[in-house]
C-alpha cells in the first residue's frame, strides 16, 4: 500500500503510524468564537473577558457557581493552547531492563558443618 497518497498507517487496519490530529478545525471555531466576541463588544462596550468576569464575580443569587465553573471551563478550552512536550534523555544507560537471578550453591552439594569449640 505504499503507493497510495494522502493515507496513514499500513497495509493492516490499524497498523503503521497514527495521523497527528489536525488543528484546523480548532482554529476555526476559535477564530468565530473571537469573531463573534469582537463584534458584541464594540455592540455592548465590554470585552469577552470583561462579561465573563463580571459573571464570575457576580453575587451567588444572580449567577449561579455552577454556572461560573461552566463559563471558566469554556473559555479554558477555547482559548487555552493546551501544548503537550516529551523530553526524554537517553545519555544515562542503566544497562538491560531484565536481569538473571543471582547465582545460588547448589542445594544437592553437601556442605560440612563445622563445630566450634
Amino acid at each position: 500500500m505504499a503507493g497510495k497518497k494522502g493515507k496513514s498507517g499500513g497495509a493492516r487496519a490499524g497498523s503503521g503510524r497514527k495521523a497527528k490530529p489536525s488543528r484546523e478545525i480548532s482554529d476555526l471555531v476559535k477564530s468565530g468564537i473571537v469573531d463573534a466576541a469582537e463584534k458584541l463588544a464594540k455592540e455592548h462596550g465590554k470585552t469577552i473577558e470583561e462579561a465573563m468576569l463580571e459573571m464570575i464575580y457576580a453575587p451567588k443569587k444572580e449567577v449561579q457557581e455552577s454556572v461560573k465553573v461552566a463559563i471558566w471551563k469554556a473559555y479554558n478550552e477555547v482559548m487555552v493552547i493546551k501544548e503537550s512536550e516529551s523530553h526524554v534523555d537517553m545519555t544515562h544507560n542503566k544497562g538491560p531492563g531484565i536481569f538473571l537471578p543471582e547465582s545460588r550453591p547448589d542445594p544437592a552439594k553437601v556442605i560440612p558443618i563445622k563445630k566450634e569449640g
